[in-house]
């Protein structure tokens, strides 16, 4: 479920959409479905950056759990209903000052749901992701931050 701050509209002004997700995925459960299903899992599901990226890792399971739980978190940061979004068209991108997420076209036309106004180039995301291995868990929260064109609703 989506948590989104709105303002109520007063005029045309920029206004702030905050919305926000957050996931927990069994570290197993993902490298079981890896083990079981194999490359076109990894295909349909993760980006060829978050390939590159978890593969090269000691503990790859680890960060594949990591980044399934943010695509899920960005998914309850829109609201229902909404499109479906698939999971690759989100991707965890790692950046100097932390990882981001990156989002594909079938992803914006989704996030228009949340910010009907706005332009990917008004949105930003923050991203935070953990795993601890002793628990088996991975766990991503996704903050979505927009701005919209302050104009009464229909």
């Amino acid at each position: 479920m989506s948590k989104l701050y709105r303002p109520e509209p007063t005029g045309d002004r920029l206004v702030p959409v905050v919305a926000t997700g957050i996931d927990v995925v069994a570290i197993d459960r993902i490298a079981s479905l890896r083990d079981q299903y194999g490359e076109p899992f990894d295909q349909r599901v993760f980006t060829d950056a978050e390939r590159d990226y978890c593969t090269r890792r000691a503990r790859p399971d680890e960060h594949f759990a990591a980044r399934f739980a943010a695509k899920e978190a960005f998914r309850k940061t829109l609201p229902e209903p909404s499109p479906s979004v698939p999971l690759h068209a989100v991707g965890v991108v790692r950046h100097a000052h932390g990882p981001t997420l990156e989002v594909s076209e079938d992803g914006w036309s989704a996030l228009a749901t949340v910010a009907p106004t706005t332009s990917p180039d008004a949105v930003d995301t923050a991203v935070s992701l953990t795993h601890d291995r002793q628990t088996g868990v991975a766990a991503a929260h996704v903050t979505l931050l927009a701005l919209e064109t302050d104009r009464p609703r229909a």
